[in-house]
């Protein structure tokens, strides 16, 4: 992954769909569920409202951090296991949810996240094959006959499940 600031959420993207191509959608929804889920997250951010945390959090370049990896976890309803320099992973996010496909990432020198993948998984994506030289046809192609969901999927279905739930525990009071 690339050490531009992004490298968390392209690590996500590689886990997630393969290729790190998705990673500002995935930036944009993490700030969007962090908005959305408002009064779990509040908690944790400290000098500034959740609001512009957000806001500068959804820009290139800045540097994600256990909040956002959180807010992932809770996005793909999947354990993240974070792991650095040992076969054991650090720290483990949304653990109690076992049963799921894990997202594995690496860190590295207290500012880089790394996608970690096992050589069968490197060899079913299309790690070498550059983004740009693929078509959308081939690309949809492809998604179809993995069952792979489109980019943008999980993302969506996670901000309206979590608007809904809002939505009805408002309607209760």
């Amino acid at each position: 992954m690339d050490g531009d600031g992004n490298c968390l959420f392209r690590a996500v993207s590689d886990q997630i769909y393969g290729t790190d191509a998705h990673h500002r959608l995935i930036r944009h929804a993490c700030c969007d569920y962090i908005l959305s889920e408002r009064d779990y997250f509040v908690q944790f951010v400290e000098g500034e409202d959740l609001k512009s945390y957000a806001e500068r959090k959804r820009q290139d370049g800045v540097w994600a951090d256990d909040l956002e990896i959180q807010a992932l976890s809770e996005i793909y309803d999947r354990p993240i296991e974070i792991y650095a320099y040992r076969a054991e992973p650090m720290r483990t996010f949304h653990e109690e949810r076992s049963g799921s496909s894990v997202i594995r990432l690496s860190y590295h020198g207290n500012e880089h996240y790394n996608s970690v993948v096992s050589l069968d998984q490197q060899q079913q994506q299309h790690v070498n094959v550059p983004i740009d030289e693929r078509n959308d046809e081939s690309e949809e192609e492809e998604v179809k006959e993995s069952g792979q969901q489109p980019p943008g999927f999980y993302e969506e279905r996670a901000l309206e499940h979590s608007r809904s739930r809002k939505a009805s525990s408002a309607s209760i009071f």
